[in-house]
């Protein structure tokens, strides 16, 4: 559903969610970590673009905004502004930068009509790579940092996308399919992939490998996506019939699958996460976890644990998969 607004701005609603409504904060010196809109006038479950003309923007701790009316006081002065304060405040974590910040720009309609872009600290490793390929030139990119005041003719912030249980919402992960899939399918899709953490020293298998040796077996190419671009990434997914990691950013690569893509995620029982699920079940990968103790010797936060996997265990998931 499209909305019309002043200055010939349109921005783009969802479908109507089906577990709970936006809460109207972000507008003062108490607001959360993200920009949270609610439609006062309908009062629908949607993620919507909300817009506030001739406004303030005040950049807090961990991007907290307040907006206010106009003020001749603004460190910057601008037209139409996109505000995209990432709710984790965590932009420089591949998740949470590809589904909480840049699918949010679905809100936004033809990212053509915006003159600037207001934005987290933004990873040169996959940020700009994304960003250019929305379209959108580092000219009208504006990185900011706690206290900055600036102020717009027109200010758009999208809702945040994820409520209730951390829920990872269709129409993002549709989003991010529809717009960074547009590159030529390999065919067939038949490599099998297998996501290493051995590089990040966290969350990672504590007999890598053991693991390693096993998923040779299975003929499974062991990728390292931290050192490969976004478009690569992609690319390799796209060509993918089989891919399995441990619970970690790289699988949110999921959502370029084909579907019937098997994935297996592997888990710490000391943390355990839905988000991949859902990813996979809207893009219909034939999608089984598994669950092993963590390290003994690991005393870092649960998030953090590294994974006693039992060999035994996963070659028969592997198995029941084939």
């Amino acid at each position: 559903m499209k909305k019309e607004h002043k200055y010939g701005l349109t921005t783009q609603a969802s479908d109507p969610l089906s577990w709970g409504y936006p809460t109207p904060s972000g507008f003062g010196a108490s607001a959360p970590q993200m920009i949270e809109v609610l439609d006062y006038y309908k009062q629908e479950p949607t993620h919507f673009a909300g817009t506030f003309p001739r406004s303030t923007i005040r950049f807090g701790h961990k991007l907290a905004i307040e907006i206010t009316p106009t003020e001749t006081r603004a460190d910057m002065h601008y037209g139409v502004v996109a505000v995209l304060a990432c709710p984790t405040a965590n932009s420089q974590n591949y998740f949470h930068w590809m589904v909480d910040c840049v699918a949010r720009m679905a809100l936004l309609g033809d990212l053509a009509q915006y003159d600037l872009f207001v934005m987290p600290h933004i990873s040169d490793s996959y940020g700009r790579e994304t960003l250019a390929m929305l379209g959108i030139p580092n000219e009208k990119i504006l990185v900011v940092e706690g206290g900055a005041v600036l102020s717009a003719e027109l200010l758009v912030a999208p809702t945040e996308r994820r409520w209730g249980n951390h829920q990872v919402a269709r129409w993002a992960a549709e989003f991010l399919r529809n717009t960074f899939s547009g590159l030529p399918l390999a065919a067939p899709a038949n490599e099998r992939i297998y996501i290493s953490r051995k590089k990040r020293a966290l969350r990672t298998f504590e007999n890598e490998d053991e693991v390693e040796e096993l998923l040779q077996e299975y003929r499974f190419q062991t990728v390292f996506l931290e050192d490969i671009s976004v478009r690569d990434q992609i690319r390799l997914m796209q060509s993918s019939s089989f891919v399995l990691a441990p619970h970690g950013a790289g699988l949110t690569n999921i959502v370029f699958c084909r579907p019937k893509t098997r994935v297996i995620e592997i888990f710490s029982s000391a943390y355990l996460s839905g988000f991949f699920y859902q990813i996979a079940m809207h893009v219909r990968c034939r999608y089984r976890f598994l669950v092993f103790d963590p390290s003994q010797d690991d005393d870092r936060n649960d998030n953090s644990k590294n994974i006693k996997l039992n060999i035994a265990a996963l070659r028969r998931e592997i198995n029941k998969m084939l």
